[in-house]
């Protein structure tokens, strides 16, 4: 649901479920697509809540179901509210439980409760039975002999769980409320060091009965464990086999992610130098940690400066280190990574270079556009994290489809004009894809197209410039709604017959325009108003003979967007013309006679 704030405010949202099998998931964005703020249970009973203050612009509050359901409808009421009914769905909302510091865990004797071994290898299934009692909690004090992985299960019919596990330092090592594909049940999975932890068992919203839970070393699904451990499994450890010095060059190696694995290589640096380390991988997202012998991190990254894959450079000094390489959200398949003593240069920043002004950047179109051109291509090789011009010369007054193509990236297009100013672009093609297209009527003069791939992204793409004709350009501006169907043309036009007080329609169409008609006897003002749901539109108002009388844009949502004009009598046509790609049919449309 868009909405939007004329002014900052307090704003509450909450959701409300109908049925058990429906647990809502709420999250709240910008208008550019940056998440502020998701929650799953904050409102009891499965119900989500948010309560920000947001500075006044639009935003979206989108709600889910938070696991895989078999229905295929589910009932979900979605609330916002500012100002006093803000503060009534905020006091609706059961208070939950004081948080508690992790270093308080396993320190009250009344709560511990004691395991009865030390936990290993070999482990095997170790339950637990529990009583939570209402708003406290059940520790258990762990003591770890050897390195293992740990998987904790807390299920029960009695409450929501949630489960905690810190280190001996009070440090949270993992926690979870509701597992995956588990309900309201509860899953922590890791790899533990030997020492001591707690184990903390609790009800969401200070909820309690009893309850199980299981320990065990065989976690269901694989673990990625604390990248301090990275170097020291030898299931997991292979040699990079090549030490760096300066001069050394090119070395790299190849091998395969099992599924939520890392693969880790031991690396000797005998001379200092500036490094650079590359993960690449065409079927996960890397993440490359570079760790020293002791497994400190000395840096990670995930996204390198052009693409998903990853790039440390670093200078180092001669030792023994580590390079630790994950999949991030744990994929899987096969990498390579590689090292050099020549870092590449950085990313050239071309966001400040002015269209078509870098002669390394541009070239010359080589065709004069002018009506009767038909279409000219041309192939081009992006470089990833830059760009390229083509300096374009206009003769004579001439509409142009510019595509760009490309199977390798996704594109995204520009056109700027003599002066640098944007007159239009586009990232994904009206077809969907993520090729790239813009059209646009040009008078005469220079202008400069752009080339780009979209995150930095570059390879090779083509550009095709294509003429507009005067048949295709007359189907556009009738699918655009900017001329009146002609009478042969068989458009629908709803005829909603003579205006007297009120006329509405609400019949869906197929059609990008809505297009109605209606007749009045005397002169006089009236007011048209359109509402679409579906997103942006325009709404014109045409005389029988196709003169535009009046017109106005919509952003779409509740709110209607009204034209008002005195008009003399007889017949107008109404077009309501929705954006590109929007997929609902509905569209409200009312005229009053004022």
């Amino acid at each position: 649901l868009q909405f939007t704030l004329t002014a900052e405010a307090r704003v509450a949202i909450r959701t409300d479920r109908d049925g058990d099998e429906v647990d809502p998931y709420l999250a709240l964005l910008a208008s550019d697509g940056a998440v502020l703020g998701e929650d799953d249970d904050g409102a009891g009973s499965f119900n989500a809540f948010l309560d920000l203050t947001l500075a006044a612009g639009t935003y979206c509050a989108q709600i889910r179901p938070y696991a895989a359901v078999t229905e295929t409808e589910l009932e979900m009421t979605l609330q916002i509210a500012t100002g006093a009914a803000a503060e009534a769905i905020a006091a609706s909302v059961p208070k939950t439980s004081a948080a508690v510091d992790p270093t308080d865990l396993c320190t009250d004797p009344a709560l511990l409760a004691d395991v009865g071994q030390a936990l290993a290898p070999g482990l095997g299934r170790l339950p637990l039975t529990a009583e939570v009692p209402q708003g406290a909690r059940r520790d258990w004090r762990l003591t770890v002999s050897a390195a293992m992985a740990f998987q904790a299960d807390a299920t029960s019919s009695a409450f929501d769980t949630t489960l905690k596990l810190v280190d001996g330092a009070g440090a949270v090592v993992a926690e979870n409320d509701d597992g995956d594909t588990m309900g309201t049940d509860s899953r922590i999975a890791v790899n533990l060091q030997p020492g001591s932890y707690c184990l903390s068992l609790s009800g969401f919203d200070g909820g309690g009965g009893a309850a199980e839970v299981v320990l065990t070393d065989t976690p269901e699904d694989p673990i990625i464990g604390d990248v301090s451990t990275s170097c020291s499994d030898p299931a997991l450890t292979a040699e990079f086999g090549t030490a760096l010095t300066p001069g050394v060059g090119q070395a790299e190696v190849s091998g395969t992610l099992a599924p939520g694995l890392r693969s880790d290589w031991t690396l000797e640096v005998t001379g200092a130098a500036e490094y650079q380390f590359d993960l690449a991988s065409g079927a996960f997202d890397p993440v490359l940690t570079l760790l020293d012998a002791e497994g400190g991190m000395i840096e990670t990254n995930d996204d390198g400066p052009t693409s998903t894959d990853s790039r440390i450079v670093v200078r180092l000094e001669p030792g023994l280190y580590c390079l630790a390489a994950e999949a991030l959200g744990g994929g899987e398949g096969d990498f390579t990574l590689s090292a050099t003593d020549e870092p590449a240069p950085a990313p050239v920043d071309t966001s400040a270079i002015a269209p078509c002004s870098a002669p390394d950047l541009t070239t010359d179109f080589g065709t004069v556009l002018a009506p009767g051109f038909g279409q000219v291509a041309v192939d081009a090789t992006v470089a990833a994290g830059t760009r390229r011009d083509w300096a374009i010369v206009v003769a004579e007054p001439v509409t142009l489809r510019m595509d760009a193509k490309s199977s390798a990236f996704d594109t995204t297009l520009r056109l700027a004009d003599a002066g640098g100013d944007t007159l239009a672009e586009n990232d994904d093609a009206p077809d969907g894809s993520t090729d790239s297209q813009v059209e646009i009527a040009l008078a005469p003069g220079s202008y400069c197209l752009i080339l780009e791939g979209f995150a930095g992204a570059g390879g090779a793409a083509e550009i095709a410039l294509s003429e507009i004709g005067a048949a295709e350009l007359a189907q556009m501006a009738l699918e655009d709604g900017s001329t009146i169907p002609a009478p042969d043309a068989g458009i629908d036009i709803q005829d909603l017959g003579a205006l007297e007080g009120t006329l509405q329609s609400s019949v869906p169409s197929p059609d990008r325009t809505k297009w109605l008609s209606f007749q009045i006897a005397e002169a006089g003002p009236v007011t048209v108003s359109a509402v679409s749901a579906s997103g942006a539109f325009v709404l014109r108002l045409f005389t029988e003979v196709g003169q535009i009388v009046a017109e106005a844009a919509g952003e779409g949502g509740f709110s209607p967007t009204s034209l008002g004009e005195n008009l003399s009598p007889g017949r107008y046509l109404i077009g309501m013309t929705l954006e590109r790609g929007a997929q609902s049919q509905l569209r409200n449309i009312m005229i009053t006679r004022n």
